[in-house]
């Protein structure tokens, strides 16, 4: 049986226009309509480009036990 699969939705663009998009709504959270994208927040800490130290240690975790 194989481990269960983990899918998460990003609200942003990997463009260098949508980075600045994302940056802007993150930094000045005046759009209502389009918000932050929290997977973003949960991997990557928001605004970085690399993933978060706690979501790598997560993701090791989810691995070795097979979640």
């Amino acid at each position: 049986m194989s481990p269960p699969t983990l899918y998460i939705i990003y609200n942003a663009s990997a463009s260098i226009m949508g980075k600045l998009s994302y940056g802007y709504r993150k930094l000045t959270n005046t759009d209502k309509c389009n918000p932050t994208c929290a997977a973003c927040d949960i991997t990557h800490g928001g605004l970085h480009l690399d993933e978060t130290a706690q979501w790598k240690a997560a993701k090791a975790s989810m691995l070795e036990s097979g979640a």
